[in-house]
């Protein structure tokens, strides 16, 4: 499923980058497809994304991401070097004449040129091995937990009377999460897989797809409840800083030099420094609504400042915050792959000692080794 047998007979010239990978594609047994919802597959899942995350891991340490962004404009003119009649370094030419692609042509004579495609690849790819990872898990906990699954397939959710504010989890924010999964609940609902798969191999649509997540539940929360400024004035100076700093790289090569050194600079740190404070005052919108509902707060507001515990506080405020607009609507919250994995996104109170101390909040290993 992940690796069709006909990739086997694309063609690519003798030697090159593209065919020494395609000899290493192993064909597909028979009745593949059929097999990929049986115990066992997500075995196969979990191995290809455990190898894609070494790889990747592998090629951030040996390239960082400043360094990337250089690859990108180097493979930007061999591109256009291209298109304008000759073909990129290390080309060939078919019989008819005309070149190959220059990713599929690559030669693995000409170093250059294979390290320019690898950059490119790195760039759109160095996101795709945690989703992976995470959904051939959640995918191994979904068969465990098969009953579950086919009773909602079998009985249609019945919508809530109130429809203005969808609660949106996990799974919505980040969909590549859900690319393994047969769940009919899986959010976004009406998302197609391919779309998924897009976010997967092209992580800064991903990323873009949450910053849209981020617009929508600031509008929400100020529209409901006069909370905030807003899901617009939060966003976009963050977005123009990001998109600033990257194109500062690609010109002069601004995020390699020191700090504020200009105003691609400047605005791409100004950036980031503006939507983790606009974090901050989420994580206090969303304890104000537990506590005006007579609930003790979820989140550690300043869990914000130490490294690794703000990812726990951030997944726990797009929970908590989606719990929330679900017990507005009078609905049960929507079934979670993730929290249902890890219990420690769901706890209602947590401290991160007792994270720390407590590890039956990390993972739930008896749906992965069931």
């Amino acid at each position: 499923k992940l690796w069709p047998a006909q990739a086997r007979d694309l063609q690519a010239p003798s030697g090159s980058l593209a065919a020494s990978i395609l000899a290493m594609a192993p064909a597909a047994p028979a009745g593949a497809r059929r097999a990929a919802g049986r115990p066992g597959s997500w075995r196969r899942r979990l191995m290809a994304s455990s190898v894609l995350t070494v790889m990747a891991l592998a090629a951030r340490w040996s390239a960082p991401l400043p360094t990337l962004f250089v690859g990108v404009s180097r493979a930007g003119t061999a591109g256009l070097n291209g298109c304008r009649g000759s073909p990129a370094p290390g080309a060939k030419r078919r019989r008819d004449g005309s070149s190959h692609g220059a990713v599929l042509a690559l030669s693995a004579e000409d170093p250059q040129a294979v390290e320019v495609a690898a950059t490119v690849a790195t760039f759109f790819l160095w996101g795709a091995p945690p989703p992976l990872a995470l959904s051939a898990m959640f995918a191994r906990a979904e068969e465990a937990d098969s009953t579950k699954v086919e009773a909602r397939s079998a009985s249609p959710r019945v919508s809530s009377s109130d429809e203005s504010i969808e609660p949106r989890d996990m799974l919505w924010a980040f969909p590549s999460f859900g690319v393994f999964l047969r769940d009919p609940e899986t959010a976004p609902q009406d998302m197609p897989k391919w779309v998924r798969w897009f976010f997967v191999v092209n992580v800064w649509a991903a990323i873009a797809w949450y910053l849209y997540y981020k617009v929508l539940v600031e509008e929400e929360l100020r529209e409901r409840y006069q909370l905030g400024i807003g899901g617009y004035t939060v966003i976009v100076p963050f977005a123009l800083g990001l998109t600033g700093g990257i194109y500062g790289q690609l010109a002069f090569g601004s995020l390699t030099a020191d700090p504020f050194c200009d105003i691609w600079s400047s605005g791409f740190y100004l950036g980031f420094l503006w939507i983790y404070i606009n974090q901050f005052f989420l994580y206090q919108k969303v304890n104000k609504l537990y506590v005006d509902n007579g609930l003790a707060a979820p989140l550690d507001e300043f869990g914000l400042l130490v490294p690794g515990w703000n990812f726990v506080t951030g997944i726990r405020q797009i929970h908590f915050l989606a719990e929330h607009w679900a017990r507005e609507r009078g609905e049960e919250p929507r079934p979670d792959a993730f929290c249902g994995l890890f219990p420690f996104a769901t706890k209602p109170t947590l401290s991160f000692f007792e994270l720390i101390t407590t590890p039956s909040l990390w993972i739930r290993l008896d749906l992965l080794l069931r």
